[in-house]
């Protein structure tokens, strides 16, 4: 049975992330490192085939309401996608800050996906092991690792690029300060990764999707959710001490990538 998805275009459909006649190349160049990243090192690590892909094609169609995003394997449609440039005069792209999310939202779906599928191996290759067959729902350790330093650096190109977003446990979010992300929020976010902690996770991302749809892009100070979400995050980031990690290193830049520095052309303020 077909489930609702919860993707970032339907979150944040009415908090401008781009305001601008285009999509400026750190955008596209942004999009071009996410697909490097995920499907040269994710989809190779974790063996991903033709299914899963069509599985995060098909959930991103169904919210959209149309039919397909492309024609070929689904692996290239998805890629396709990602990696396609904004033409002004094409319908079927609509206004550049609808053009940006619906490609945020394939990657918060892929991301999403493989990170369940992390989470929920069945079984785990022990390391220095290298005669057990690869079966089905295996994720060897070092494996693991390849996903985990990929998440990292997807985070460091939304910050390399200056868009204002950073992808934890299966979504993409808004973010305050570099600060704040580094020495509370996201060591906070590495807490919750334990199956434990799934309820309180699901409440923070609740409380922050409130926090930014609800007439935060109105004013510097939002106002706060009518209910208690905001307690919540109080409570749970007073009391949770977890020490900030070590910056972690950059994996190698892909070739032509320039830093511009700076705020990024066309964001919304």
């Amino acid at each position: 049975m077909k489930m609702i998805t919860d993707l970032f275009f339907k979150r944040y459909g009415d908090q401008p992330l781009l305001m601008s006649q285009g999509v400026p190349n750190t955008f596209q160049r942004f999009f071009i490192q996410a697909a490097q990243i995920f499907f040269n090192e994710v989809a190779p690590a974790l063996d991903l085939d033709q299914n899963f892909f069509q599985r995060a094609h098909d959930a991103l169609v169904r919210e959209l309401g149309t039919g397909l995003l492309g024609t070929g394997p689904y692996r290239e449609i998805c890629a396709g996608f990602l990696t396609e440039r904004y033409d002004l005069w094409k319908n079927a792209h609509g206004i550049p800050d609808t053009f940006i999310k619906l490609r945020l939202s394939l990657v918060e779906l892929l991301f999403r996906q493989a990170e369940e599928l992390v989470r929920t191996s069945s079984c785990i290759v022990p390391r220095g092991v290298t005669l057990l067959p690869r079966l089905p729902g295996n994720v060897a350790p070092h494996h693991r690792d390849i996903f985990k330093k990929a998440l990292e650096e997807l985070n460091r190109r939304f910050s390399e690029a200056s868009i204002p977003l950073e992808y934890h446990n299966g979504f993409i979010q808004f973010v305050q300060d570099s600060l704040t992300q580094q020495q509370t929020t996201a060591p906070f976010w590495d807490l919750l990764q334990d199956p434990k902690w799934t309820n309180v996770d699901m409440d923070i991302k609740e409380a922050f999707d409130v926090r930014y749809v609800d007439g935060a892009s109105d004013s510097s100070d939002p106002p706060q959710p009518e209910d208690d979400s905001h307690e919540i995050i109080q409570v749970v980031v007073e009391y949770v001490d977890v020490p900030a990690k070590a910056p972690q290193g950059l994996a190698g830049r892909f070739a032509g990538a320039t830093y511009t520095g700076g705020r990024g052309p066309g964001l919304a303020r």
